[in-house]
């Protein structure tokens, strides 16, 4: 699939850039209530630059029994400046037998900050039903371990990892406990957590959550 955007009119805003209150300045990333987070800004935005046009390339192919591939970029102009916007991003989903594993690459380069931002990541989700017979009546048979990592290239890691599924007969109460743990990098070291549960009945759905960082 290719793509192709182009605003003819110089100062030309959309939606998302008329709601700025400013013409310059960061987006700051919404803070998670621990003590020790730093401000982190994830996004610079320039209007008095107004984006001019923009391309996009997205491909998928199926590997047959191997699994599949994409790929896809981007790159978004601007007026008054020959300088651009790009994005790139690749990977490869494998599945071995039930067990599924990806692992992915992107890549993003902001005209109005000097770094370039690098992201490799690493997913690994195995059915609790793997180590069971196939007419087992276990409590779990509908349960998955999971586990994720990524990497920025810059010394920050971030490791998930953690178990969810269905339980009861009906398969009516779903649940989810995640830990993992951040260091390195630009990002603030420490550990988190959250569990969530929620159960869908007959006269509604009851919701409870749980999570925790520091």
């Amino acid at each position: 699939q290719v793509a192709g955007y182009r605003y003819s009119t110089q100062g030309f805003y959309n939606l998302s850039d008329s709601a700025y209150s400013r013409m310059s300045g960061y987006t700051v990333k919404p803070p998670t209530g621990d003590s020790n987070e730093q401000t982190q800004f994830i996004d610079y935005f320039n209007l008095f630059y107004s984006k001019r046009g923009q391309e996009q390339i997205s491909i998928s192919q199926q590997l047959g029994n191997y699994g599949t591939t994409f790929f896809s970029a981007s790159r978004q102009s601007y007026w008054n400046t020959s300088r651009s916007d790009q994005q790139i991003s690749f990977g490869l989903n494998v599945p071995f037998g039930d067990i599924t594993t990806s692992l992915n690459y992107s890549y993003s380069n902001n005209i109005w900050q000097n770094d370039r931002d690098h992201l490799l990541a690493f997913t690994l989700n195995v059915p609790f039903s793997h180590w069971m017979r196939t007419d087992s009546q276990s409590a779990f048979r509908n349960s998955n371990a999971s586990y994720s990592m990524s990497n920025d290239l810059k010394g920050g890691m971030t490791n998930l990892s953690g178990v969810y599924g269905t339980l009861l007969p009906d398969n009516n109460l779903n649940y989810s406990v995640q830990v993992g743990n951040t260091h390195g990098g630009n990002t603030s070291s420490g550990t988190s957590g959250y569990s969530s549960l929620n159960y869908r009945g007959a006269y509604g759905n009851t919701n409870v959550g749980y999570s925790r960082s520091g």
